[in-house]
């Protein structure tokens, strides 16, 4: 049998705006199975995540899956809303380092799907895993996701406009030994200035997560794409620390120094340098 045939970025299954605004969708020439037909990898906010193993194509080779990430029934208001917006987003990026787009469709219950690489387990997973079994990131390790992740924001912030904002291990997708690291879940990712110096839209509300969050945002401050840079140092700090960002210290405990865990990974050459405006 072959080895996978990667498809590239279909085109033709959304009719979103480019500036975030949602317009309808036109259903993709494939068909999603119902949820019990797929393995499911995971879930977030009104939202779960399957791997859809797709049938061989008719050259008889092995297509690669797919990571469909589904509204669930009972999601709250606005979540479909956003999925589409992220398919809006995600269908303008084309870079190594960001998960790439298939498809978005609707099944035949009116559930909204949206369909991507799949990259099979998260950063968030493998730190978790380490942590048990009391092992550590090898320097190699580090460097491969730090590298990508600095890549991968270069290419947002400097050429698309776009702040992420919600850098996190969860939000972190790895494929094998680390081949392949890659960035995903665009659902609040907000577009930038020019010159980065705030948010393009004044209506624009920053969300992130609470222990991954800038001064900034915590303060009600002006957010730059300096936001992003905060929580790309603290996914590194997860690496380092195995843990989640200031749970230690909201629990009363001696935190591990976020600071002298940064000179570790300088004092090895891990850490990538990238130029903040």
């Amino acid at each position: 049998m072959s080895e996978f045939s990667i498809p590239v970025s279909q085109r033709s299954g959304s009719r979103l705006c480019d500036e975030g605004g949602l317009s309808s969708y036109n259903a993709s020439p494939f068909m999603i199975p119902p949820s019990p037909f797929m393995t499911r990898l995971g879930c977030g906010t009104g939202v779960s995540v399957y791997r859809f193993n797709r049938d061989t194509n008719e050259l008889n080779d092995l297509r690669s899956p797919w990571a469909v990430k589904k509204v669930n029934k009972k999601a709250r208001s606005g979540i479909s809303e956003r999925l589409a917006k992220e398919a809006s987003i995600l269908k303008q990026l084309q870079h190594p380092n960001i998960v790439g787009f298939r498809a978005i469709s609707g099944t035949v219950d009116g559930e909204l799907c949206l369909a991507m690489e799949d990259c099979q387990r998260a950063l968030e997973d493998i730190i978790e895993e380490k942590a048990f079994l009391e092992e550590d990131f090898t320097y190699d390790e580090v460097l491969k996701v730090s590298w990508a992740i600095a890549n991968a924001l270069n290419y947002l912030h400097n050429e698309k406009k776009i702040l992420h904002g919600d850098i996190k291990s969860g939000n972190v997708l790895i494929r094998g030994n680390f081949e392949a690291v890659k960035l995903c879940d665009f659902g609040v990712a907000i577009r930038l200035k020019d010159d980065l110096s705030g948010l393009k839209n004044s209506g624009d509300r920053y969300i992130g997560t609470e222990p991954w969050k800038c001064k900034e945002a915590l303060k009600g401050h002006v957010i730059t794409d300096k936001a992003d840079i905060f929580a790309y140092g603290l996914l590194i700090w997860e690496m380092l620390a195995l843990n989640v960002p200031h749970v230690d210290l909201l629990a009363g405990k001696t935190s591990i120094n976020f600071l002298s865990l940064l000179n570790l990974v300088v004092s090895k050459n891990l850490l990538v340098k990238q130029t903040v405006k």
